[in-house]
This record gives structure tokens, C-alpha cells and sequence, in this order.
């Protein structure tokens, strides 16, 4: 009888990550502002742009940077042009602007991804903590410096509210960790994420790209 492979949690948030930003509503910037917390990271949109056409393109750069890797590099050459004709100058530095976009929606989509495996009981049975862990160089901001290293069961409340990314283009994630592994921090950080950031994905089994408007929906390849 053939040993059966072991399960790679990696590829799993990997699919996660993918499901989550496809099931994504695409909204224009003033249907977005109306939304609740919850209801924002349910959703994609770009601020400037209310073009059907041009929101279903950066969401498509998105889903390929998900699913085959393409870097920011890439993104900005794909869509860079359509943004920067329909920002039409209004945005001070559009560069900063369009990596903003990818990182904040690539990061939030990984890390949902993540939140899902390893929320998962059997991964909490054995990995039941969690240690958030940020890119330490000259771009660090104050709350990713500040949390970095925390590590904390996974079910504690602190999460709720730090739970990478922590604001936009937040580059931390969180490692699990099982009992062995962790060194419990005595004193959580009290610093805050950004408004809006730091909270759980609150996810629901969603059939991907299920839920995008019909005039979108027909510009994104199955």
C-alpha cells in the first residue's frame, strides 16, 4: 500500500489565499467608503478609479500575482498605464500608489490564507501559537517594529487586533509555532494597526469569483 503523501500547509494558505481574493465583491471608491470594516475586506476597489473596465484589470493583476508569482514589477507594468491615464495626475506619485495596491491586497490575501490553514483544529493541536514576524529593515513602520517577535496562543484577543498586514503595504506575516517552539511574550505591545487593519478575515466558504458583478465578472477569465 503506497505511503500517502504528507499534506503541504504552504500550498494549502496558497489556496486559500487565491479563494479569498476571488471571492472579493470589485466596488468603486465611493460604494467602498460606505462599507463596514468587515464588509471592506470583502471587497476590492482603488482609490481614483470607478472604470469597470480598469478596476476588473488591476483585480486580474492581482489573481495573477497570487497565482503564478508575478512580482510588483510586473503588476506596475501590466496596469501601471491605465491607472496613471485614469488617475490622471491627481495622484502625487503614482509608483508608491500602485505598490501600495499590491502589497496591501497580496499581503491580506496570504495572510487570510494562513489565518484559514491554521486556524484549522488539527494544525491548532499541534502549532498553538502564533508569533508575528516583520520585515526588520529602514521601512519597518512603528507598530510592525513594535509587534515584531510576539508570540502568543492563537486563540488569544490580541490577534484580533494585530493580525497582519497592519496597515497598507504592510510586509509582516505570522509564523505558527507549536509548544516546543514558543517563548510566550509576558507583555503584549499595546501599539494599534492602522484603521481598519490588524483584524481577521472573518472568512466564509465562498465559491471564487461567485459573488462579482455581472459587467466584471464577464471581464475576468474563468
Amino acid at each position: 500500500m503506497p505511503v500517502p503523501k504528507p499534506v503541504d500547509a504552504l500550498q494549502l494558505a496558497f489556496a486559500e489565499a487565491m479563494a479569498f481574493f476571488q471571492a472579493k465583491d470589485i466596488v468603486d471608491p465611493e460604494a467602498w467608503s460606505e462599507l463596514d470594516d468587515k464588509a471592506k475586506r470583502r471587497a476590492f476597489s482603488v482609490a481614483g478609479v470607478t472604470k469597470a473596465n480598469v478596476l476588473g484589470d488591476a483585480w486580474k493583476a492581482i489573481d495573477r500575482a497570487l497565482s503564478k508569482g508575478t512580482t510588483f514589477e510586473d503588476f506596475k507594468k501590466e496596469i501601471g498605464p491605465k491607472l496613471e491615464q485614469t488617475w490622471s495626475g491627481s495622484v502625487a506619485n503614482p509608483s508608491w500608489r500602485m505598490e501600495t495596491i499590491f502589497r496591501t491586497n497580496v499581503q491580506s490575501a496570504y495572510s487570510a490564507g494562513r489565518w484559514q490553514v491554521t486556524m484549522d483544529p488539527d494544525i491548532v493541536q499541534i502549532r498553538p501559537y502564533r508569533m508575528f514576524d516583520a520585515v526588520m529593515d529602514s521601512r519597518v513602520s512603528a507598530v510592525c517594529e513594535a509587534c515584531d517577535g510576539t508570540t502568543l496562543p492563537a486563540d488569544d484577543p490580541w490577534w484580533n487586533g494585530h493580525l497582519p498586514p497592519c496597515h497598507h503595504a504592510c510586509r509582516s506575516g505570522f509564523i505558527s509555532l507549536s509548544k516546543e517552539q514558543a517563548v510566550v511574550t509576558k507583555k503584549k505591545p499595546e501599539i494599534a494597526s492602522s484603521e481598519g487593519f490588524g483584524l481577521p478575515p472573518d472568512l466564509e466558504p465562498v465559491k471564487p469569483g461567485a459573488s462579482l458583478p455581472a459587467a466584471i465578472a464577464q471581464a475576468i477569465p474563468a
